[in-house]
């Protein structure tokens, strides 16, 4: 039996391992809109994490979407060491998308929506405000051996909310 658990421990890691590339987050500037700092999650958040200490302000994407206007960002997660994973969102709506990129049906446990195998999630929002506001996505493993040792990473996606401008009409003739 102890020998079935070392394999599982030592060997699962490296069969179910993804690769994950190496990702190129946006800068913190350079934007149309002043980005606050303050408002941009750490990506490791828990104290007893081994990483808190290498912890960095996580920015996902900045968009710009007219005001009332329903946006969807697609993107994805990945776990180095192949463990299940899941995703929630401080606002918004999250969609799981199978591997060629189709909605999937999933009953959220907690807030937290397991994301299936290629590890695709939609997240939309729709903002009612004009002005930069920040979204909160977490993704978390859940390790299949040792559970206790579950991480979590979160990141920020902030939303430009700008007026829809729409052009003049010319008319010919007089009116």
């Amino acid at each position: 039996m102890w020998r079935m658990v070392l394999f599982i421990l030592v060997f699962a890691p490296l069969v179910l391992a993804q690769t994950c590339p190496p990702q190129n987050y946006p800068p913190l500037t350079g934007y149309s809109v002043t980005i606050d700092e303050t408002q941009v999650m750490f990506d490791r958040m828990e104290p007893n994490d081994p990483d808190y200490a290498l912890r960095k302000k996580l920015l996902l994407g900045v968009v710009t979407v007219p005001l009332g206007s329903t946006f969807s960002y697609n993107t994805w997660a990945c776990d180095q060491d192949g463990d299940p994973l899941k995703i929630r969102s401080s606002d918004g709506t999250i969609q799981v998308l199978d591997a060629q990129g189709a909605p999937v049906t999933v009953v959220p446990a907690n807030g937290w929506y397991p994301l299936v195998t290629g590890g695709k999630y939609r997240w939309s929002f729709k903002p009612t405000v004009l002005g930069v506001t920040y979204h909160r996505i977490d993704g978390k493993d859940n390790p299949l051996v040792l559970p206790q040792y579950a991480r979590m990473t979160s990141g920020t996606i902030a939303v430009v909310a700008v007026q829809q401008n729409k052009p003049p009409t010319l008319c010919g003739g007089l009116p």
